[in-house]
């Protein structure tokens, strides 16, 4: 509600009790992997606060200490796909943290490495529609910061695929035509 009514420090200082509750919990349950996991949801928080103040090092901060976080999740959990997908979203927005400060290098690598992830968990589930639209929008998000017509036009065929199957969902209902104009776009 905070950030919706524009109160960023409000909403900072909200996310940072809320932290502090979820560390103290995660303390006094280490083998928790759900507490591990809100441990890592209120980072995400702050660190998008961060990014909406154009604090991008502080958000590099919390989304840095999330995705480790997520990481070990991961590794523990090797067969849980919101393990392995929170990972693939912590990469996407130290990506785009990385985009906002010019480190296209840095932001390429972690684009990169969240698309293989997404991409496993799409091949280990091919019947998920989340697990295929996540290799869509991570094929997007890649190609848009590199200008790589060849990951966009991958982009369009999966989503043309989802479409003609039933699977795209109805809020991604523009997605073919938005990802047509985006490959016109690019040289």
């Amino acid at each position: 509600m905070a950030i919706q009514g524009g109160d960023l420090a409000g909403a900072k200082a909200r996310f940072e009790e809320s932290l502090a509750l979820r560390r103290k919990l995660a303390h006094d349950n280490p083998m928790s992997g759900q507490v591990q996991r809100d441990v890592s949801v209120s980072l995400d928080k702050l660190g998008d606060v961060a990014v909406k103040r154009g604090d991008l090092a502080g958000a590099k901060v919390h989304f840095e200490e999330g995705l480790a976080i997520c990481r070990k999740l991961a590794h523990d959990n090797p067969t849980s796909t919101q393990a392995q997908r929170d990972v693939s979203v912590n990469l996407s927005r130290l990506g785009h943290v990385a985009l906002r400060t010019g480190n296209l290098a840095g932001a390429k690598a972690r684009f990169e490495e969240g698309l293989a992830v997404c991409r496993k968990l799409a091949h280990d589930n091919p019947t998920s529609a989340q697990a295929q639209r996540d290799v869509v929008i991570s094929l997007i998000t890649l190609g848009m910061a590199t200008h790589d017509r060849a990951l966009l036009a991958e982009a369009l065929q999966l989503a043309q695929r989802l479409a003609q199957s039933g699977r795209l969902p109805p809020g991604d209902s523009g997605m073919v035509d938005a990802i047509t104009r985006l490959i016109n776009t690019i040289p």
